[in-house]
């Protein structure tokens, strides 16, 4: 019984700390390119991963994600909506993605409900 609540409570202290490093992210969109969003990392940290709740299913390539100040992207995982991105991006660097409108999915404009920058 120790030994579970000893499990439990790591766990919660965890998942506590996780959603204290969270820093919610508004991305710059513009009007005549409805495809391409920029996510400026204002932290003071260099941040490793951005999660972002689009408001429809998309199709994403590792080639429409470019880091302006950082490392390169080195996971890019998709669930329908959500959008997960590893990539180092310094302080005061942008992540930039740009997404085919071409592909399946991706014909009308996507529109980013949530993003967060996780260190």
């Amino acid at each position: 019984m120790r030994r579970i609540l000893l499990v439990v409570l790591a766990t919660l202290s965890v998942l506590g700390c996780m959603a204290l490093a969270q820093t919610a992210v508004t991305p710059r969109t513009f009007e005549h390119q409805s495809n391409l969003f920029l996510f400026d990392n204002e932290t003071d940290a260099a941040t490793a991963q951005l999660s972002m709740v689009f408001d429809r299913s998309i199709t994403i390539e590792r080639s429409d994600i470019v880091v302006v100040g950082g490392g390169d992207v080195t996971l890019l995982s998709i669930s329908n909506t959500f959008v997960f991105i590893t990539a180092s991006v310094s302080p005061g660097g942008t992540l930039q993605l740009a997404f085919n409108p071409a592909l399946e999915g991706n014909a009308d404009a996507a529109l980013v409900g949530k993003a967060y920058w996780y260190e």
